[in-house]
Formats: structure tokens, C-alpha cells, sequence
């Protein structure tokens, strides 16, 4: 569209609107679209100008249609803005009618507020008269009560010199406790301090001097016939005692002791010959068999000189069929070879005459001599006449004491030779466990103990 098809349009629509006319009054004035092939024939100019000139009513009529359209859509606006009037009107009429009924609530609130003012100040009158009055009965009451906190001060006075009283003497009962406790401890402390030597041990290289021989604490303890068990108790202790000093000398003590299995006095045996440090072998009242063979085997051993060490054949009991005896008989006699002739040579004579003269002496083949010939044949190496064993450095008669001997007996179970049946009663007689393979008893069976 041309700038001026533009301003036409805008001429005519200020032109509708000066009017009342309707649209379509408007669009029946409008010159109607004439047939071209009625007219004569016309220049290009012409054609193109009629063209330009429909063109131009048809947007005047489309722009006539549009305000008219624009003055409904107004008539409508001004219809909405009359009813808004209306409903403003009515909620002014409102706010007027609350306005009014909010100002009777203020009066009547004022009036509702003057009477509490009038009762409150009637009410504070009369509450001045009250606190006069109370004023007056404090006064009275504290000079009462002056009186009564005197009373009460020296009550209190008291009662606090009373809990003081009562504290001292609970602190000196304290205090008194305590003293007993400390006596107590320290009673305690000089018994555990007497009940033990309290003395140092010494580990001299030579412990024999003057038929005295000092025994220490690297002790060791054998009694009873060696059965299963024993040659762990003892190779134990000789590799600590080892462990803990290579020079200081191991002592093994037997008070009493038939012999026993071959196998664990033979590996008691080569315990004593793998130890760097020395062992001593003392034999306070009897040694046989197994534990003759350990006690002239021994570095040193020594003796009182009424203890009674005893050499003989081994012996035992075997069943089976001839073979089964004689392949026995063989490892018997090989046993013996081998406990046996380490004595002979010590002694400085064959296997053979030792055997020979086992039964020389008695026709058992029980050779027993007392410590003092023993010595002359190099059974034993020392006799001596006091023993100091400086082990026993705890009270014997300690429950602590007590209870450690108890499980030494426990250990060997043979200690004295004895044994308890069923019934819980002391046999004479002591059944010996069963060995196993290729092991024999080498002891002295003179009290008859079972196998």
C-alpha cells in the first residue's frame, strides 16, 4: 500500500467518525465495481489508476467496518465503566454506614473505658490502704523475726560446730584407718619378707668346698621311677638353665628313684652331654638302674655317704612267640650295651666283667653299694657331707609353697612309690604305664611295681 492509499484511508475514517452514518449505509454509497468488458477499451494509465482507486474503497469500507466496531467496543467500555460507578457508589454507601457503626464502638469504648478507670482508681485507693496496713504488720513481724534469726543464728552456730566436730572426728577415724592399713601392708610386707631368705644367690664354677656342697636355684628334681612325662620336665629345664647361663652348673637331685623307661633316661642322658653349662648329679638317698646309669654318667656327682646307687642287667617281662622274644631279647642286651658301657669304661674295665661282677656281688645280679665304696669303683665322683641348698629361699610352710610341691607330686606321679585305687585308698603296689615300642624298664623292681 502506497503512502497514498495511506493517507486516503485515514481521511475517510476521520471522515466515519465525524458522521453517525452506519456501516453499511457507508458501503451502499460506495461506488460500485463497473464491468470492464462493458466499457471501452481504456489506456494503461487509466486501468491502472481505476485499479488503484477500487483498491483504495475497498480498504475505506474495511476501515469504516473497523470503527464501527471500535464504537460498539467503546459503547461496551462506557457500559463497564457505569457499572463500576454503580458498585463504587455502593461501597462508599458501605464504608459510610462502617464508618459510622465503628464510631459508635469508639463511644461506647470510651464509655466502657472511663468506667475501668473510675474502678481502677477506686481499686488502687483501697490496694494502698492494704499495703499500708501490711507495712504496719512487716514492721511488726520483722522485728519478730530479728528475734527468731538470733535464735536461729545460734542454733545454727551450733549445728555447724557439731558437723565441724563430727568432720574432725571422722578424719581422725580416717586417719586412724588408714595407719591400720599401713600396719597392716606392712605386716603383710614382713611376713611375705620373712617367709622368704631374702638372700642373694651365688653360681660359683666349683660349688664343693671343704664336703660342703652349695646347691642353687638352677635345680632340678628327680624322684620316682622315670616314666612318660619326666624326660620333658628335666631337658626343659636344663635347656633354660643353658639359655640363661652356659657356665653355672645344673644340678639334678635325687632323693630317691628306682630307674625307669629307657628311652626318656636315655634322652635325659644326651641332654646332659648337649649342655655347655656343667652338671652336677647328687643322690641324697637311692638311685638304681636308669637313674645309677644318669647319676655316674653325670660331669659330677656326688653323695652322702650312706646314699645306696645300685647297677644291674636290665630285666623285664616280654610275650610272644619264640621269634618275637628273641628279636626282644636282642634289643634288650643292645640297650644295655648302650647305658651300660659308658659305666665300664668310666670304671675302667670291660662290659663283660661288669656284668661278671654284678653277679659276684649278689646272685640277682643287683649290685648296691653306699656312696663311699661307690666312689672307690667311680660310680660317683664326690661325697659330701653337707648339702646347702640355697634354692629353698621361700617359707615351707607358705600356702604359695605348699601349692607349688603340690604340683611337682603332681608331675611325677610316682613320687613316693604309690598309688590310689578307686576307692580312694594308698596301695603299697604302683602300676607302671604301658611303654611304648622298643622301650624297656630299666629299674629296680624290689617292691614289685605292676607293668
Amino acid at each position: 500500500m502506497t503512502l497514498k492509499n495511506i493517507f486516503s484511508s485515514f481521511i475517510f475514517f476521520l471522515f466515519l467518525m465525524a458522521s453517525s452514518l452506519p456501516a453499511e449505509e457507508v458501503l451502499k454509497k460506495a461506488p460500485q465495481k463497473q464491468n470492464l468488458q462493458s466499457t471501452p477499451k481504456k489506456t494503461l494509465e487509466e486501468l491502472a489508476l481505476e485499479k488503484i482507486q477500487a483498491e483504495t474503497k475497498k480498504l475505506q469500507a474495511e476501515e469504516d467496518l473497523k470503527s464501527l466496531k471500535f464504537r460498539q467496543s467503546i459503547a461496551n467500555e462506557k457500559q463497564k465503566l457505569e457499572a463500576l460507578e454503580v458498585k463504587a457508589a455502593l461501597e462508599k454507601k458501605e464504608k459510610e454506614n462502617s464508618k459510622k457503626a465503628q464510631q459508635e464502638d469508639f463511644e461506647k469504648i470510651d464509655l466502657e473505658l472511663m468506667a475501668s478507670q473510675k474502678k481502677h482508681t477506686l481499686a488502687t485507693q483501697k490496694l494502698k490502704e492494704e499495703i499500708e496496713l501490711l507495712s504496719l504488720k512487716n514492721q511488726l513481724l520483722l522485728e519478730k523475726y530479728k528475734e527468731e534469726s538470733q535464735v536461729l543464728a545460734d542454733m545454727q552456730l551450733r549445728a555447724n560446730m557439731d558437723r565441724e566436730k563430727l568432720l574432725l572426728t571422722q578424719m581422725l577415724s580416717e586417719i586412724k584407718n588408714k595407719d591400720l592399713e599401713q600396719n597392716l601392708k606392712l605386716r603383710i610386707q614382713k611376713e611375705a619378707w620373712n617367709s622368704q631368705t631374702n638372700k642373694e644367690i651365688e653360681y660359683p664354677l666349683n660349688p664343693i668346698g671343704n664336703d660342703v656342697l652349695r646347691i642353687s636355684d638352677r635345680r632340678i628334681e628327680l624322684n620316682g621311677v622315670i616314666i612318660y612325662g619326666v624326660a620333658d620336665y628335666i631337658t626343659e629345664r636344663i635347656h633354660f638353665f643353658n639359655n640363661k647361663s652356659k657356665t653355672a652348673p645344673i644340678f639334678i637331685v635325687i632323693g630317691r628313684s628306682p630307674g625307669g623307661s629307657v628311652m626318656e633316661g636315655y634322652r635325659i642322658l644326651k641332654a646332659m652331654a648337649s649342655s655347655e653349662a656343667p652338671i652336677h648329679v647328687l643322690v641324697k638317698s637311692f638311685a638304681a638302674s636308669m637313674s645309677a646309669v644318669i647319676t655316674s654318667l653325670a660331669d659330677e656327682s656326688y653323695a652322702y655317704d650312706n646314699a645306696i646307687i645300685l647297677h644291674h642287667q636290665l630285666s623285664g617281662v616280654k610275650y610272644g612267640n619264640v621269634a618275637e622274644q628273641k628279636k626282644s631279647l636282642e634289643l634288650f642286651q643292645e640297650w644295655g650295651k648302650r647305658l651300660h658301657e659308658p659305666v665300664a669304661k668310666k670304671m675302667g674295665i670291660s662290659l663283660e666283667s661288669f656284668y661278671k661282677k654284678m653277679y659276684e656281688h649278689d646272685p640277682m645280679g643287683n649290685w648296691e653299694e653306699f656312696a663311699d665304696k661307690a666312689k672307690k669303683l667311680r660310680w660317683v665322683n664326690h661325697l659330701v657331707d653337707r648339702v646347702q641348698e640355697e634354692s629353698y629361699n621361700e617359707n615351707p610352710n607358705t600356702e604359695s609353697y605348699l601349692a607349688k610341691k603340690k604340683i611337682e607330686q603332681i608331675n611325677f606321679a610316682l613320687w613316693n612309690g604309690k598309688n590310689i585305687d578307686d576307692k580312694g585308698k594308698t596301695k603299697a603296689q604302683m602300676s607302671l604305664p604301658k611303654l611304648d615300642a622298643f622301650d624297656f624298664y630299666f629299674i629296680h623292681n624290689n617292691d614289685q611295681y605292676q607293668w
